[in-house]
């Protein structure tokens, strides 16, 4: 087995102008980048629904479990107001950002989310069940570095066992990137693909590495190779198992 490292591709330093909607609001765009040279932004927050809406607002720093799970901490580094606020039926707002902390030589990633509040004149916002309802969004924010910066991505201890194909995506570069998907095809001798295996990714932090599980089905060790290909962006980190295939269940 082998893992090909390639360079991912640069997201554009504009951040996406894509709504983000929630059941009664939309938050606007769905991401903010920071940097050197542009340290402020503004999302536009909308209540779209015929009741007023309270919000809060809240800022934390984003790191990646080994497995892609959010870890969240408290932070100083991103300023935003307001924190609190009430927008009526229709009504929108500004919601204005800036970094108080230092660029560095990789990426910072941070989170903020917009938690929708109980009416002022109720204790709680309940339903039907007596389970409070409340709506979070949570949006991506990115501190870039001193330089452009860039993702390096590889695949590692790609292997197949216990009835999966198990891998590691690395990103040691200093830049975040999107894996769309992690794919296995299976070959025959010929090399024509005979079946096709997915799980969805998410973000790769700058410096980061997740660990991923793509089921396979009985018979599927008839193959002669698996092909493992990790889609990165418009990049496609490519690895293997070649045969004979012994791990299936």
């Amino acid at each position: 087995m082998r893992g090909w490292i390639v360079l991912g591709m640069l997201l554009a330093l504009n951040p996406l102008a894509i709504p983000v909607e929630a059941a009664n609001f939309t938050v606007n765009p769905m991401q903010v980048v920071f940097t050197p040279t542009r340290k402020s932004a503004v999302i536009t927050l909308r209540n779209v629904s015929r009741e007023s809406l309270r919000f809060q607002i809240r800022v934390f720093t984003w790191e990646q479990s080994p497995r892609g799970e959010m870890q969240l901490g408290e932070t100083t580094d991103v300023v935003f107001f307001p924190q609190l606020l009430e927008l009526g039926p229709g009504q929108q707002r500004p919601i204005r950002l800036g970094i108080a902390g230092t660029f560095g030589d990789a990426e910072k990633a941070y989170r903020i989310f917009f938690e929708e509040l109980p009416a002022a004149d109720l204790p709680t916002a309940a339903s039907a069940s007596g389970v409070q309802m409340r709506v979070r969004v949570g949006l991506p924010v990115f501190v870039r570095p001193t330089d452009r910066g860039a993702a390096l991505v590889a695949t590692r201890g790609t292997r197949l066992a216990d009835g999966r194909v198990m891998l590691r995506v690395e990103n040691s570069g200093n830049s975040h990137v999107i894996v769309n998907s992690i794919r296995v095809r299976g070959l025959d001798a010929a090399g024509r693909t005979q079946f096709i295996r997915s799980v969805n990714g998410w973000y790769l932090l700058a410096r980061h590495s997740n660990e991923y599980e793509i089921p396979l089905q009985p018979g599927d060790c008839a193959a002669a190779t698996l092909a493992i290909e990790a889609i990165v962006e418009r990049t496609t980190v490519r690895d293997r198992i070649d045969g004979p295939l012994t791990g299936c269940r």
